[in-house]
């Protein structure tokens, strides 16, 4: 064979190459222009997501209840600021007497519990904070507040005990900072050691 006739050949085989390689990149591009415009025309016959009405209304009402929670935390504040104590128990009062749901009611005497505590008054702060661990079966937060005051109180027997309820608890759906069981007995034991340490 000739080399004119070999090279012939060659150009031939590479035409017919390129020929198939053109010819298979077509039809990629081919089925994907199809399958983009068969996604697309899906997407538009789809239904605009919305937020059901229930979420929505729900969300409402979240937003209203924070800012009467806010409201009344201020006020109850400036209360105990002029030592109205009295005052801060009524706002307290009418507020959980108005509430249906057992763990509000807890809250609301934990956030009185904090006014009180804040303008340092601790006997009532902690008579609130005993109010709120009466009211339910859950103890999550109750325990954890009664902790901390009772920590920062430099009361470590009643703080590790109230740490240690609160881990008893810690898979209450309260918990809505996720401590775990092991958090709270390292607390515990934590302030078990500052006891020891102060005898």
């Amino acid at each position: 064979m000739s080399k004119k006739t070999q090279r012939e050949r060659q150009e031939r085989v590479f035409r017919r190459k390129i020929v198939i390689v053109v010819g298979c990149v077509l039809v990629v591009l081919v089925a994907a222009t199809l399958g983009l415009v068969w996604f697309l025309g899906t997407q538009q016959h789809k239904e605009p997501e919305t937020v059901p009405t229930d979420t929505q209304a729900q969300t409402e009402a979240n937003v209203a209840r924070s800012k009467r929670d806010g409201q009344l935390h201020d006020n109850a504040a400036e209360s105990a600021k002029k030592g109205d104590t009295a005052k801060v128990a009524q706002l307290y009062d009418e507020a959980v007497a108005n509430e249906s749901d057992i763990n509000r009611k807890v809250q609301l005497y934990v956030d009185q519990s904090n006014v009180l505590y804040t303008a340092g008054r601790f006997a009532e702060a902690f008579e609130a904070a005993k109010k709120a661990e009466g009211l339910s079966k859950d103890k999550f937060v109750a325990a954890d507040w009664l902790s901390r005051i009772y920590e920062d109180q430099k009361d470590y027997v009643n703080a590790a005990k109230y740490y240690t309820l609160a881990g008893q608890w810690a898979t209450s759906p309260q918990n809505v900072y996720k401590l775990t069981k092991v958090y709270y007995d390292g607390e515990a034991a934590r302030v078990t050691a500052l006891e020891k340490a102060q005898q």
